[in-house]
């Protein structure tokens, strides 16, 4: 049994994964903004408030879902620096820390070079600028332990960010696909985001930092799950 906190456990994925890995008798933390809290009362996991990390100690391994997404945008960076700080305590000098991210960082369309490894910060949309931001201020050596698992477009039951809107257009009698011509889905299943996750907590710790890839990609098999030990990091 391992003693786990969740930062942004009240998140899509977040509650999911709580539910499984208390499901599978791990020590659950979930920490949180107030108004997470009610989210996460059905998984049965113990909820801590974000500005209150001594609450829940040092632990084995913290995995983070959080992102700048909310208040100014000029503020991402000190946000980026809150969740570093966040993270930094709650791992203390041995915790294994798993961080979400995107494969939004090769750009949208995937149209930057596809590495299993760090990715220097650039100007960009703003959300993959941050996400860039957070991947490389975790590489710097702040941590013993990183895997870094850069997820495609997560979705699954009652996901309203992608179902929603798939529902809409039939709905209303617009194109979903086009027949007859190729392309990818990168969509990634929340159960197997979930699973991937609670195998990495349960995996052997080891140092260094790791960049996993995890999507559904209908035409590039080899970006199926792809994942190594990358020693070094972007300046």
């Amino acid at each position: 049994m391992a003693r786990v906190a969740v930062i942004g456990g009240a998140g899509y994925v977040g509650i999911a994964l709580c539910a499984e890995l208390r499901r599978r008798g791990h020590d659950v933390a979930a920490v949180t903004h107030p108004n997470g809290r009610f989210l996460l009362e059905p998984t049965g996991v113990r909820v801590e408030l974000w500005d209150t990390p001594e609450r829940v100690g040092v632990v084995d391994v913290v995995i983070n879902l959080a992102y700048p997404n909310r208040g100014p945008v000029h503020e991402y960076p000190i946000r980026n620096r809150e969740i570093r700080d966040l993270i930094q305590q709650l791992a203390g000098d041995s915790a294994r820390v798993i961080h979400l991210s995107t494969q939004a960082v090769f750009g949208f369309a995937l149209e930057y070079p596809v590495v299993l490894g760090p990715v220097r910060n650039r100007r960009d949309y703003l959300y993959i600028e941050a996400k860039l931001e957070i991947e490389n201020l975790l590489a710097r050596g702040i941590v013993r332990s990183l895997d870094v698992v850069r997820l495609g477009n997560v979705w699954g039951p009652a996901s309203p960010t992608w179902t929603a809107a798939v529902a809409d257009k039939l709905l209303f009698g617009e194109t979903v696909g086009v027949a007859g011509e190729d392309g990818y889905c990168n969509g990634t299943d929340v159960a197997n985001v979930v699973s991937y996750l609670a195998f990495l907590v349960e995996a052997s710790r080891r140092d260094g930092a790791r960049y996993h890839h995890l999507a559904e990609l209908a035409d590039l098999e080899t970006y199926l799950l792809r994942f190594a030990a990358i020693p070094s990091s972007p300046d």
